[in-house]
């Protein structure tokens, strides 16, 4: 693998830790208030919205 490869991977990996706990913290958020749709902050807002 390329030193750019590696670099990519390095960078990806935790980026997607980080997503995948922001992702995480959001659905327990919403399942701790009801999944209310289109009353969450953000996109997905709108009526009928998972409340994101």
């Amino acid at each position: 693998m390329s030193d750019v490869g590696l670099l990519a991977v390095a960078f990806f990996l935790p980026g997607l830790a980080v997503f995948g706990g922001v992702v995480w913290l959001i659905v327990r958020w919403a399942r701790r208030n009801g999944w209310r749709g289109g009353h969450g902050p953000g996109p997905g807002g709108g009526p009928g919205g998972a409340g994101f």
